[in-house]
């Protein structure tokens, strides 16, 4: 006889071996979105009447956050808005962008999205044509066009669709290159300070299989195709181990993310907190910045050498 729900007399659609449960679409939906409430609660990511930008991309993670977030915008009364940012990578951006858009109009929820080509006059593919490895760049140039937008704007935080294996790959990362810094950046929720916004990961405390189970069940329409840039990244090859252990101990996730959010992440972030005082601005665009120069003001006048600061204040 096939296997029932837990909470209903409907067939199970989903067994999760971590919590023991087979649950039917309706109630793994209602299970998942209790789980990311479950993360803003006990990590307090927000408060009542924030304003969230919630940054979009298209795919599954972005796209199941921009989701739960609306659902869940009545219950704290937040004020969410979206960002969704064009890259300019042929083969990949416009999918992604047709995608974050319809989603956003689907759900009525106020949203920007910025080309990077037209308003610094470059992209990532002229960029992956002058250097062999582009990964972090394009992390350099989201970080700073989320960042800059959301000071620009008023935004008390932002959201971004970081996955529990996202956030265990850089916990791992940072503790075999002895990053303290990266280690200490592995957490639910990043204080902001200045200039610099406060970030938080409502799904830090999600698996992939689960997000995207979410996004199946709920016909929520995402892009599957990846970065061109992304293949072989080593991030890819570390979840793949931390999939084979989960094979062995269904919770070994849970425990290692545990042990990162609660114990290591906080200790590693009190002992290098006076190296974060050291931020001072930027000279070409007044961002938060180590050096003299920010990183994506470097990139921007490496590829363009008319490139300017824009203002990504919105028109009201």
């Amino acid at each position: 006889m096939p296997s029932k729900c837990r909470f209903c007399d409907k067939q199970a659609a989903v067994y999760l071996r971590y919590a023991n449960l087979r649950l039917c679409k309706d109630h793994f939906v209602n299970f998942i979105e209790n789980r990311v409430k479950g993360t803003i609660e006990k990590y307090k990511l927000t408060n009542r009447g924030d304003r969230i930008l919630v940054a979009v991309s298209g795919g599954k993670d972005s796209v199941v956050l921009l989701d739960i977030l609306y659902r869940l915008s009545e219950v704290y009364d937040l004020d969410i808005h979206g960002l969704t940012i064009d890259l300019g990578i042929h083969s990949y951006s416009p999918a992604y962008v047709k995608v974050a858009n319809e989603h956003y109009k689907r759900l009525g929820v106020e949203h920007t999205i910025i080309k990077v080509g037209e308003t610094y006059g470059f992209t990532v593919d002229d960029l992956a044509a002058r250097w062999r490895r582009v990964c972090s760049l394009c992390g350099t140039i989201k970080r700073y066009i989320i960042n800059r937008f959301a000071v620009e704007n008023g935004f008390d935080s932002i959201a971004t669709g970081h996955n529990l294996e996202d956030l265990l790959y850089q916990g791992f990362s940072s503790i075999v290159l002895g990053d303290l810094e990266g280690l200490a950046k592995v957490s639910p929720k990043l204080e902001g300070k200045d200039k610099l916004i406060t970030r938080i990961r409502p799904l830090a405390e999600t698996r992939e299989k689960d997000i995207l189970l979410y996004a199946m069940f709920k016909n929520l329409k995402f892009v599957k195709v990846e970065c061109p840039y992304a293949r072989g990244a080593r991030s890819l090859r570390l979840k793949h181990i931390l999939n084979m252990l989960e094979e062995e101990s269904p919770s070994s996730k849970f425990a290692f993310s545990n042990s990162i959010y609660k114990k290591l992440g906080p200790i590693v972030s009190s002992f290098i907190s006076k190296e974060n005082e050291e931020l001072r601005s930027c000279s070409v665009c007044g961002m938060p910045s180590r050096g003299v120069t920010c990183s994506f003001c470097k990139i921007a006048l490496k590829a363009n050498p008319d490139y300017k600061p824009k203002s990504l204040k919105l028109r009201l």
